[in-house]
């Protein structure tokens, strides 16, 4: 075939005319096959804006219709010389019975934004999950289309400032930094008074801590670096987090207030280079890795340590970190003094804790004219909640109080009814009988009667986790538990070959699950091993009889 010039290309797509707008390229470019959008929306906007300068910047970085849905700005839909594509959508209330409202997703839309009564052209494009702004301003005399502009520089820092500020929030890692308004107003509410700990190691803390924070010129006097780190240990519910909350309310209410950085979780190296960089970023701060055994898997730990010993400047950083499993860390995190200084230990609770514990809620119900709770009443609750964590002592106490106030409630409704009401000690005639003796005649409260329930139920659990840890030694297999142990964390496994079995197929291996407080020497991962080649062999061998007995039939 000859191709003249009135002869079409048999390649070329044939399409509509029309109007040459910002928005057709956009569509035209979106519409198949691209490398980069951004190059050739910027291309399409300096086309149809040839004397403006163009700043790009990602949301995450300047959230320009954030700063102006603050009251800080005013943006405006500009569609008089663009169109716009966006996506509608229902958003549910953030608790139950609430009503949700209707929001929107813009994948392309022109604003005409206003600042400081400057006005501004603001493109606002998404890009797979980045969104973009292009930001457009006339330059001055000085500048150039291509140079940055002054003016918008200005908005950025703006925004920026207030996008960025932590007054008021709490920094939280968890794949990336988020911050937490709703951890920073528990933190407000904690306080030294509310954590039952013994006086002495109270005092050693804040003095450890506060002490860091004013030591800067002593350390560099010294020619020393200027960190520290601590870990707090014991079993869960024995006060370790609220008492981070109570150190992180100490250094936010100081004439130089202290930032506190909480790291939730950590996958990847990355993850670990991005909190560092922060931390360092924010210093003084204090960093909180909490459940660290959980945080530091063995492929991210050689890492850690480079990021903690390395050659870039931790001065400022204060670490303290939470285990319950003290004797499963590793010793380059628990036994190197350079790393983690001081350890300190948060035990079960004793009788005269416990007691503390009983007055904290005594005084907590003072008010309340329905629950009876007299001087008595602590020193019995602490003889019979032996070996009980904060966290049981707490569960005892709140299921206890919603029985009676559920009680409180029938009792009424059948009052009204002019029925009968029945107290729940004469239910079963014999329950007194049960009750342990005081000094005192306080058998016939509810409160102590609902207590003595609820902590019978809370033992029999406590001795059925117990029972079920036994087993799983035992048998060595791998059950549901309420305290599972970290993945790895007792060395049962070689990382190799941990990571090519998926979690299913290594749960059901025969594997011997060694007791949280021993570690496993050479000679018992050799027995896991071992255990572990012969089922596998064993498995192999029923399944080659079977596969026999299938041919014979």
């Amino acid at each position: 075939m000859v191709l003249t010039k009135t002869t079409p290309d048999p390649y070329t797509l044939v399409s509509s005319a029309h109007h040459d707008t910002v928005y057709s390229d956009f569509e035209d470019v979106a519409s198949g096959k691209y490398a980069d959008l951004d190059a050739q929306l910027i291309a399409s906007i300096r086309n149809h804006h040839p004397g403006m300068t163009v700043t790009v910047i990602p949301t995450s970085y300047a959230n320009l219709a954030a700063y102006a849905a603050a009251g800080y700005a005013r943006a405006e839909l500009d569609t008089s010389e663009d169109s716009l594509l966006r996506w509608r959508y229902y958003q549910t209330s953030s608790t139950r019975g609430g009503q949700g409202h209707l929001g929107e997703v813009f994948f392309f839309v022109r604003f005409k934004y206003t600042w400081k009564n400057i006005e501004f052209i603001v493109y606002t494009v998404r890009e797979g999950m980045i969104t973009l702004n292009y930001i457009l301003f006339p330059p001055d005399d000085d500048e150039t289309v291509l140079s940055h502009s002054k003016v918008t520089d200005a908005l950025l820092q703006a925004v920026g400032e207030i996008q960025f500020a932590v007054e008021g929030t709490i920094l939280v890692f968890e794949r990336y930094w988020t911050r937490s308004r709703a951890l920073y107003e528990q933190v407000q509410k904690a306080s030294w008074d509310d954590v039952i700990l013994d006086k002495k190691m109270k005092k050693t803390l804040t003095e450890t801590v506060v002490h860091f924070f004013d030591s800067e010129k002593s350390y560099k006097d010294l020619d020393v670096p200027w960190k520290r780190g601590l870990i707090f240990y014991g079993p869960a519910g024995c006060g370790k987090t609220i008492s981070i909350k109570a150190l992180m309310h100490t250094l936010s209410i100081r004439e130089n207030p202290v930032v506190s950085l909480y790291v939730k979780a950590l996958h990847n190296t990355y993850e670990i280079g991005s909190v560092f960089r922060m931390a360092r970023t924010m210093t003084p701060c204090l960093l909180i890795l909490e459940d660290v055994d959980t945080l530091i898997t063995e492929e991210l730990r050689s890492y850690f340590f480079n990021e903690v010993d390395g050659l870039d400047s931790n001065d400022g950083i204060m670490m303290v970190a939470t285990t319950n499993h003290l004797d499963q860390l590793d010793g380059g995190l628990a036994k190197r003094p350079s790393r983690f200084d001081r350890k300190y230990n948060f035990p079960t609770p004793d009788r005269e804790e416990r007691i503390l514990y009983c007055d904290y809620w005594k005084q907590k119900l003072r008010h309340n004219k329905k629950v009876e709770f007299p001087e008595e009443l602590p020193p019995a609750i602490a003889d019979i909640t032996q070996d009980f964590t904060f966290a049981y002592l707490k569960e005892a106490f709140v299921a206890s109080l919603l029985t009676i106030a559920r009680q409180d409630e029938e009792r009424d409704d059948e009052d009204e009814d002019g029925d009968r009401i029945t107290s729940p000690r004469n239910d079963d005639p014999g329950f007194h009988d049960k009750l342990i003796n005081t000094e005192k005649d306080i058998s016939n409260l509810p409160l102590w009667i609902e207590i003595q329930k609820q902590v019978k139920m809370l033992r029999e659990d406590m001795d059925s986790e117990d029972k079920e840890v036994k087993k799983n030694t035992l048998w060595g297999f791998r059950a549901p538990s309420t305290r599972p142990m970290p993945p790895r964390a007792n060395g049962c496994f070689p990382s190799a070959s941990a990571r090519r079995i998926p979690p299913l197929q290594a749960d059901t291996e025969a594997v011997h699950i060694m007791p949280s407080s021993e570690t496993p020497s050479e000679e018992d991962q050799t027995v896991i091993r071992m255990r572990a080649a012969f089922n596998r062999k064993t498995d192999r061998q029923i399944l080659g009889l079977d596969k026999e007995l299938h041919r014979s039939t």
